[in-house]
């Protein structure tokens, strides 16, 4: 793949991501201790969206971070009632319990 056609690739997941942000209520992060999920988090902060996640282990927190409802562990009852969108990483396996959750709630899920 050439640098053009990952860039768009990732220009289109961006699009994707705020068209799909600018609907919703409310995210939950599933993986949210990661680099790269807590970027996101604030993306979707940032386009107005309540956020929540859960994470397996632990991690520093940004003063920003702390007002969002985290859990450590993922035992599928950490989603709150007002989750629209749920977004896990890709290391989080499919049967998760949180994306198990999602899934008999209905709820959209991305990664």
């Amino acid at each position: 793949m050439s640098r053009e056609e990952s860039s768009q690739l990732t220009d289109d997941f961006h699009v994707r991501l705020w068209k799909e942000a600018s609907r919703r209520e409310h995210v939950h992060m599933v993986g949210i201790g990661g680099t790269g999920m807590r970027a996101l988090a604030e993306f979707l902060d940032d386009c107005g969206c309540g956020i929540s996640g859960s994470d397996l282990f632990s991690f520093q927190e940004s003063e920003r971070s702390q007002r969002w409802s985290v859990q450590i562990g993922h035992s599928g009852q950490e989603l709150p009632q007002t989750t629209d969108l749920v977004i896990h990483s890709s290391a989080v396996p499919f049967e998760n319990p949180a994306l198990v959750s999602a899934r008999d709630r209905g709820l959209t899920t991305m990664n």
